[in-house]
């Protein structure tokens, strides 16, 4: 194992160690009523073919291999993206960037930097508002398929959506 990636894997353990010891907390910003209307709309958060939690009326971005060009095939979700995004303003989206394992840390990092600002770019020429987006790269470290066949390939290197403030269902106490 190379020191950088050493380095990666004890800031991700870190970082996953601070993550889980925090209580969750309401802090969207988002008044009451708006909560209400949110949580009041038909989202399906729930992990379907993807490491991320996604939203039904969201798909996910596929790419080919060492391109962050929005294919030709993939222009149409990219634009109903836009369209669902648009219609929750309050919600915010991170734009999380995948690559398939072929490539060093480092290129698959860039990569999948390339391709989350690829889609972020599109959606904002579509209309949605920057306001409403973050970019991340995962690069090759959240696989959804081991394996080296090129359909394992294939679903690695793409784009997610994941909600950053949406308001959680409440447990009712009766």
């Amino acid at each position: 194992m190379t020191p950088f990636r050493l380095i990666l894997l004890i800031a991700v353990v870190f970082q996953l160690g601070a993550c889980a010891s925090k209580k969750p907390k309401d802090d969207s910003g988002l008044s009451a009523s708006d909560q209400a209307k949110i949580s009041n709309e038909p989202m399906n958060f729930m992990a379907e073919g993807s490491d991320s939690q996604k939203i039904a009326g969201l798909s996910t971005i596929h790419f080919g291999f060492d391109t962050a060009v929005v294919p030709t095939s993939e222009t149409k979700f990219v634009q109903e993206n836009a369209q669902w995004i648009k219609s929750h303003p309050n919600i915010k989206m991170q734009i999380e960037g995948h690559c398939d394992q072929r490539g060093s840390t480092e290129y698959n990092l860039a990569l999948g930097d390339r391709r989350a600002h690829s889609i972020y770019n599109a959606l904002v020429e579509y209309g949605v508002d920057k306001g409403q987006l973050t970019t991340i790269s995962f690069g090759e470290e959240r696989p959804l398929m081991q394996g080296d066949s090129e359909e394992s390939y294939a679903k690695n290197r793409r784009v997610n959506f994941v909600p950053l403030n949406a308001p959680q269902p409440h447990l009712s106490s009766n």
